[in-house]
């Protein structure tokens, strides 16, 4: 990989993407709609050891658009870095993932990213009303876990 260092996303942002994926096997997927008919529901997929894919979906004329769609790899102590975003107008790749290790970095795309992603996790917090920190311990999200090709 270059020289140029990936940006994680915020600290604020660390602590909704954990409670997300949290006790998510490889393969494997949670739908959480704490809002239902108010907010889209969060789509988490544990893609594979240290890859995820986070989306919000909805269906027009039968099709499933993402808005958005991002994947993140997460680093040996846990930080998520953004690697992809979809949106139904446009796919960026800004960090490369080969054998679940960063290999080629677009910095633009990926700071752009990162600032998103920080911004996208404050609000998938306020939307699904999620309780990050100390006292979230024992939090029950109304969710769905399932396998890959579910709900």
């Amino acid at each position: 990989m270059s020289n140029t260092t990936p940006k994680h996303i915020s600290k604020a942002a660390q602590a909704v993407f954990s409670l997300l994926v949290s006790g998510l096997k490889i393969g494997s997927a949670r739908k959480l709609d704490n809002a239902k008919g108010s907010f889209m529901a969060v789509h988490v997929d544990r893609l594979t050891e240290r890859t995820y894919a986070i989306a919000h979906n909805y269906t027009q004329n039968g099709d499933r658009i993402t808005d958005p769609d991002m994947m993140f790899w997460v680093d040996a102590i846990g930080r998520a870095y953004p690697c992809h975003y979809q949106d139904a107008r446009s796919y960026q790749v800004g960090l490369t993932i080969v054998d679940d290790r960063p290999t080629k970095i677009v910095p633009a795309y990926q700071y752009d990213q990162a600032k998103f992603a920080s911004v996208w996790m404050a609000n998938i917090k306020q939307q699904q009303r999620l309780k990050t920190g100390p006292r979230a311990m024992g939090v029950v999200m109304d969710s769905i876990v399932y396998a890959r090709g579910g709900v």
